[in-house]
């Protein structure tokens, strides 16, 4: 019995071992994996500048209307303008990029490439027409949502774009013809989420924001639009808010308009989004979000301007459209060029006066 107890013993310990030897075996070092750096002649021919402008592309209403269009030529567009947009960015090497990763610096691109940020206002219907069928959404191939869906199979891209909703503007009307109200605005808005577009305030009341007379009634203004919201994404949480008309507040109520409290509902904004006029500077540049007009006045926030959607795609003469900002970022060549390298910020020589070293982790290399 003492032979067998002792047999047993001995062949489940050389199971053991034969055990922690296989999970020995099976542990593998981990993969190293290369760091993507340019050549030196890669930065000759690609002349990578960070610290270059990007277009942040500015679109209200997208639609086939004569009427609408014939009514607001500079914030309505049909959708082959739309599309003739698309295809110029296109054609110059510009890829959409969401608005967070722009602001916070954590934009993703290959070497070579240009960034644009597609933003929308006003939340009117014809940015997501879509009807429910069977409890699927059907777009309206023609709606904004839907040519930006096609730019996505088109060119490859990752397609990003933020709308700035008003309280009783979520996708609902048809402009001026307030009987025609939508029905699906839940299914519409998790969908953007799913998608990967984003959303932002653009207040309650679209009100022109130098007549406000107080905190709390610039809280209520944006405090209304972030309670709607809650009532549909409860998760939901807003980066940005764009300024209607493209006036801002009063300095006196200007930290209201980045932070505040409405009904228990706290908000926070990055940045104010404004109307006109050209291309932003990046997110690395020393002087992101600073406008002279906006600190003489007092205003200490981060302000960002924008490229207007303007209606007839060859009209530079009109600045500043999409047109116009594509020939100042690439022909007089002031625009934003990738390097390819997430944690490298590159840029000329000669624009070290312009850099602002304040990202983590992110090494910065003139050449």
């Amino acid at each position: 019995m003492k032979k067998y107890g002792i047999v047993v013993l001995c062949f489940l310990m050389l199971l053991s071992a034969c055990s922690k030897k296989k999970e020995k075996e099976e542990v593998k070092e981990p993969e190293v994996v290369e760091r993507f750096v340019l050549s030196d002649e890669q930065y000759q021919q690609i002349q990578p500048n960070e610290l270059g402008r990007v277009p942040v592309l500015m679109y209200h209403r997208v639609t086939s209307d004569k009427e609408a269009l014939a009514m607001d030529s500079l914030y309505t567009v049909s959708p082959e303008t739309f599309m003739t947009h698309m295809q110029m960015l296109y054609d110059h090497g510009f890829v959409p990029v969401s608005l967070d990763d722009y602001v916070q610096g954590t934009m993703d691109l290959e070497a070579g490439k240009r960034p644009f940020v597609m933003t929308f206002d006003d939340g009117n219907r014809d940015n997501f027409q879509a009807s429910l069928k069977d409890g699927q959404l059907e777009i309206d191939p023609e709606c904004a949502i839907g040519l930006m869906e096609q730019c996505r199979e088109l060119y490859g891209w990752n397609m990003q774009a933020t709308f700035f909703l008003n309280e009783d503007d979520f996708f609902e009307y048809n402009q001026y013809k307030f009987d025609q109200r939508e029905t699906c605005i839940k299914e519409k808005l998790e969908w953007l989420v799913d998608h990967g577009y984003h959303l932002g305030n653009h207040t309650a009341t679209h009100v022109y924001l130098p007549d406000i007379q107080s905190d709390e009634q610039l809280k209520g203004e944006i405090g209304r639009v972030e309670k709607r919201l809650k009532e549909y994404l409860p998760d939901y949480t807003m980066k940005y808010i764009a300024l209607p008309f493209g006036s801002s507040v009063p300095a006196s109520y200007e930290k209201s308009l980045f932070d505040g409290e409405y009904e228990g509902i706290s908000y926070h904004y990055e940045a104010a989004l404004e109307v006109g006029w050209m291309p932003e500077r990046s997110p690395y540049h020393v002087y992101f979000g600073e406008h002279d007009y906006q600190m003489e006045k007092g205003r200490t926030g981060t302000y960002l301007m924008r490229t207007r959607g303007w209606t007839t795609p060859d009209s530079k003469q009109e600045p500043w459209d999409v047109a116009y900002a594509i020939e100042y970022c690439v022909d007089q060549g002031n625009g934003y060029v990738s390097d390819g390298m997430k944690d490298r910020v590159s840029y000329p020589q000669d624009w070290e006066d312009s850099i602002s070293k304040t990202k983590e982790g992110m090494e910065y290399y003139p050449y």
